[in-house]
């Protein structure tokens, strides 16, 4: 075209991101300013769409100072997705402050900030969100009660959850979907109520897809219930029998309880349909470059100090009670090749550069693009402890939030409110207490205002980005 409007960008843009050309459509964007065309609000919230999906907070946070500029923010669906993208990136105080700023908050913003905690394992500030929506008289629609389902399910408040599942029907006369079934199927899983989650999925009004039955089998391995395993997982086979993951959940059954012949018989069946595991990575953004980590790999300059760095960690939180979970590693090895395997996982990786190459109290951010294992998990708490430092790290079920030796995943209470403060009394178990919430905000400036510079084009030439990330330059008008 030799033409090119602002409606044209418009559906380009919005056509790469709904085609998952997540990347592209960032690209799209700094084209359509570098050739003189303004973007739309239509056009930057693509762009905050996009950082959401990257978990890109320093282009989310450029793209806000831009829709700041040109005064897009006042917008009430552009602000929701301002909202979503601090969320989804895991910077939970700003979009608390965001949505706090808000001048005109429909039930959509409501909706974006209760699903973001809900993401972020608030569960408590989800429903104190929730049950002011109601007091400002805003009526919760289906999306509403996905998010508080969510924020229930990642926080393990179960009885909650049911509550609301069932309010949602009687109370509200909204019928359940299948995305709220699979909320309360996966809440109940994660406890280990595995009949009763089952019993759900049966009585869906809806034949449940194959996300259903895989939350359904990364529970039975959680919680080694082999015999109901095996019926999900031909059940999920036959259902969708070309997807590697679901082979992959399968083996993962088998090899956590040392049936090896299972493990060996899935992956040959895997081979013979031609079917391959995706590598597992982690990435980390550390001065406006991007790094990325595979398992073992040791490509980087840093190796040899980060795997010194993990050492020097290992050894501290050995001595507060870290045990190796060997059992992490789902390979027929003996336990001084899982211990290295375990050393060399990309999310500790990922955290030791983190910790190497920054410093005072800045939070460490870590992508991973499958979920993040049981050992790592567990040495990660602990590693917030020893070096007094928030890690986020953001899999690709939820976000953890890592902070003096507690998960914002963790359900179980801590000994007392003065050794861990944040607790909720109205339901009796521990959450984290969101920095920015509205009891005991900390003092500081305003999102709008705690914004990163723009980047200039040499800056921009020079990142070395994998492909998962893009590079976002954006062009202050005039």
């Amino acid at each position: 075209m030799e033409d090119k409007d602002s409606v044209s960008w418009n559906a380009l843009i919005a056509g790469y991101l709904q085609n998952g050309l997540t990347q592209e459509s960032l690209q799209l964007f700094r084209q359509m300013q570098h050739e003189g065309c303004e973007p739309s609000i239509i056009a930057t919230t693509s762009v905050f769409m996009a950082c959401a999906e990257l978990s890109a907070l320093p282009l989310g946070q450029e793209a806000h100072c831009y829709a700041l500029k040109v005064g897009f923010t006042a917008d009430t669906f552009l602000g929701s997705s301002i909202i979503d993208m601090y969320a989804k990136c895991g910077s939970i105080e700003h979009a608390r402050t965001f949505f706090d700023n808000l001048k005109d908050k429909d039930a959509v913003s409501w909706t974006v900030m209760i699903t973001g905690y809900g993401i972020n394992g608030f569960g408590g500030e989800a429903i104190d969100l929730y049950n002011e929506m109601e007091g400002h008289g805003l009526k919760p629609d289906a999306f509403t009660y996905l998010g508080i389902l969510m924020a229930c399910n990642h926080a393990g408040l179960v009885e909650e959850g049911l509550r609301y599942f069932e309010d949602m029907k009687n109370k509200h006369g909204l019928e359940p979907k299948l995305e709220h079934y699979a909320c309360v199927a996966d809440m109940l899983g994660r406890v280990g109520k595995l009949a009763e989650a089952a019993r759900i999925i049966e009585d869906m009004p809806e034949e449940p897809d194959g996300r259903i039955w895989s939350a359904l089998l990364a529970a039975c391995r959680t919680h080694g219930d082999i015999c109901l395993g095996e019926r999900v997982i031909e059940k999920l086979l036959e259902l969708e029998p070309d997807k590697a993951e679901h082979y992959v959940l399968a083996s993962n059954l088998y090899a956590s309880s040392g049936r090896w012949d299972g493990v060996r018989r899935i992956r040959n069946r895997m081979k013979e349909i031609g079917l391959q595991k995706d590598p597992g990575f982690s990435w980390i953004d550390v001065g406006g470059r991007v790094f990325d980590f595979v398992s073992g790999d040791n490509r980087l300059p840093e190796s040899e100090e980060i795997h010194r760095m993990w050492c020097s960690l290992e050894e501290k939180i050995r001595g507060i009670g870290y045990v190796p979970d060997t059992s992490s590693v789902l390979h027929e090895k003996g336990e001084e090749e899982k211990l290295k395997m375990l050393r060399g996982h990309s999310e500790k990786q990922a955290i030791s550069f983190g910790l190497l190459k920054t410093s005072g109290n800045k939070k460490i951010r870590v992508c991973k693009n499958i979920r993040i294992c049981r050992d790592c998990h567990n040495a990660a708490k602990l590693v917030s402890k020893v070096v007094g430092r928030e890690i986020i790290v953001r899999d690709n079920k939820r976000f953890h939030h890592f902070r003096d030796g507690w998960c914002s995943c963790d359900v179980s209470c801590p000994p007392s409110s003065s050794e861990f403060p944040h607790v909720n009394p109205k339901v009796g178990c521990r959450y984290f207490r969101s920095p920015s919430s509205s009891r005991g905000r900390r003092s500081g400036r305003p999102a709008d205002v705690t914004i990163g510079r723009f980047l200039t084009s040499a800056a921009a030439s020079n990142w070395p980005v994998p492909s998962h990330q893009p590079v976002l330059l954006v062009v202050e008008p005039g």
